[in-house]
């Protein structure tokens, strides 16, 4: 054990974030003759973990082996991910909403009429999010 600490102390390694059973190794026996370790890890170094620091090692229930599964999830964290439009009834409640609606819907944008509604829709969104920012801010 002290020539593969030293290894891993030399090499800059260290064990990724891990969920799941503490235990990954059993002897399969019943009772006192049962022995548990951890004996199985996953390391990266810093260049790795700058890379992939999101990282988790799930370790599964072993079926067959001895040895727990064990399974490497990269999650890619996404900066700037907009959020979908959701229209929140709470809205209709308000004094403004009718105003806002009609003032949209009275405009012929174009001829084809689903394009028409599809368009209308579009610009009442910016109003709809002005108004759950200055509103109701924080709903969900």
């Amino acid at each position: 054990m002290a020539d593969f600490s030293y290894c891993i102390h030399t090499l800059l390694l260290n064990e990724l974030p891990w969920k799941g059973d503490y235990y990954t190794w059993s002897n399969k026996q019943q009772g006192s003759d049962r022995i548990l370790s951890r004996i199985d890890r996953v390391f990266g170094n810093d260049m790795w973990m700058m890379n992939w620091g999101n990282v988790c090692t799930e370790y599964d229930t072993p079926l067959i082996s001895d040895h727990s599964p064990m399974l490497l999830n990269i999650k890619i964290v996404r900066l700037n991910v907009k959020s979908p439009f959701r229209f929140f009834n709470v809205w209709v409640t308000h004094e403004d909403f009718e105003t806002m609606v009609e003032n949209i819907w009275k405009r012929g944008v174009v001829d084809d009429k689903m394009e028409d509604i599809w368009k209308k829709l579009k610009a009442l969104k910016p109003d709809f999010k002005r108004l759950n920012n200055e509103e109701y801010k924080g709903i969900a």
